[in-house]
C-alpha cells in the first residue's frame, strides 16, 4: 500500500512528463545506428580470460532458446578453474533460470563474485531472478549502477517493478516513464502502470497527464489497459462522456486482441470495458445503453465459458 509520504506534487509529475515526452519525429539514420550500437553493447561479453574458455556464442544461442539442458551439456566437458569459475557459475545459474528453477538459479548466481565479467544482459538476467525470488535488495544493487552506466528499457522496467514492490512509487514512476520513452510498442502498458500509481494517490489529473504521453502512438491490440486507465481517471473526475469514449476505445482494441490470438487478455478487457462503460451510462442517465452493455457482457462471458468447457 502506498503511503502519503510518497505522494508526488502536480508540478513534479507534469515536469517529469514533459521532460520524458515521446518525440513526434521518427528517428533518423544516425539515431537508428546509435540504437543498434547500444543494443549490440548490451549483449557484448567482456573479453576476459574466463570468458575465453567458454563457447559463448553456443551458450548464448541455447539461452535464447531457453534450453537449460543444452547449456549444461555444453558446460559438462569444460574444466573449471579459478580463472573461469565465476562465468561458469553464471551459466550454471542461467541453465536453471531457463527452466524457471529460480531458487536453484539464485544459489548459483550468489556464487558469482565479479559481475563485470558478464554482459549487460547477463547482469539483468541475474537481477530478474532475484526479483522473482523477492530479493529486492539484490535486484536494486545490480540494476542501479547498471542503469546509471547503460540505461535500457528492460532494466528500467524491471527496476520500476522492484520499486513498486518495495513501496517506493515515486521512484517506480520515474523508471516506468523513462522506459516508456524508449520503446513505443510497450509504452502504453508502462504508462498505464505509472498512471495507476498516481490514481492510488488520488491524483487522476496527474495520471491523465502521464497517459497523454502515449496518445500519439499507434494503436495495438494489447492497449486495453491503457484506454481503461484513461476511463477510470475520467470517472474519478466525473467526466462521464470522456470516460465512455475511452471505454469504447478499450473495447475496440480488446476485441482486436481476441481476434489476433490474445484471447485470455483480450477477453478480460472486453468484459471490463463493457462493465465500466455501463457504469458510465448509468451516471449519464442512459439506462438502456447501460443495460445493453451488461447484457452483452453476460453473453460474451457465456461464450467464453462455453469455449473453455469445449461446448
Amino acid at each position: 500500500m502506498f503511503v502519503s509520504r510518497y505522494f508526488l506534487s502536480l508540478s513534479l509529475c507534469l515536469a517529469l512528463a514533459a521532460a520524458l515526452a515521446v518525440p513526434e519525429a521518427s528517428a533518423g539514420a544516425g539515431e537508428k545506428d546509435k540504437e543498434a550500437e547500444i543494443e549490440a553493447a548490451r549483449y557484448a561479453v567482456p573479453d576476459t580470460p574466463g570468458n575465453r574458455t567458454l563457447p559463448i556464442a553456443k551458450l548464448t544461442a541455447e539461452r535464447q532458446r531457453k534450453n537449460g539442458a543444452a547449456i549444461r551439456q555444453i558446460l559438462f566437458p569444460i574444466r573449471v578453474t579459478a580463472t573461469n569459475r565465476n562465468v561458469v557459475d553464471f551459466w550454471r545459474g542461467m541453465s536453471r533460470k531457463c527452466e524457471k528453477r529460480y531458487e536453484e538459479a539464485g544459489e548459483q548466481f550468489d556464487k558469482c563474485t565479479d559481475l563485470g565479467e558478464l554482459s549487460i544482459e547477463g547482469q539483468a538476467q541475474i537481477a530478474e531472478t532475484y526479483m522473482y525470488l523477492e530479493q529486492y535488495d539484490k535486484t536494486l544493487k545490480i540494476l542501479t549502477p547498471l542503469i546509471k552506466k547503460h540505461p535500457n528499457f528492460d532494466c528500467l522496467e524491471l527496476r520500476g517493478r522492484c520499486y513498486t514492490a518495495v513501496g517506493k512509487p515515486e521512484l517506480a514512476l520515474q523508471d516506468l516513464i523513462a522506459a516508456a520513452k524508449m520503446q513505443e510498442t510497450k509504452s502504453r502498458g508502462l504508462l498505464s502502470r505509472a498512471a495507476e500509481i498516481l490514481r492510488r494517490q488520488n491524483k487522476p489529473k496527474e495520471a491523465l497527464a502521464v497517459l497523454k504521453m502515449g496518445d500519439a502512438n499507434q494503436d495495438h491490440s494489447g492497449d486495453g489497459p491503457f484506454f481503461l486507465a484513461k476511463a477510470v481517471c475520467y470517472e474519478d473526475l466525473g467526466q462521464w462522456n470522456q470516460a465512455v469514449e475511452a471505454c469504447s476505445h478499450a473495447l475496440q482494441v480488446s476485441l482486436a486482441g481476441c481476434r489476433n490470438g490474445s484471447e485470455r487478455a483480450g477477453q478480460i478487457f472486453v468484459s471490463r470495458s463493457l462493465l465500466e462503460r455501463a457504469k458510465c451510462y448509468d451516471h449519464l442517465g442512459k439506462k438502456d445503453l447501460a443495460a445493453a452493455d451488461r447484457a452483452e457482457n453476460g453473453k460474451f462471458s457465456s461464450e467464453v465459458e462455453d469455449d473453455f468447457m469445449g461446448k
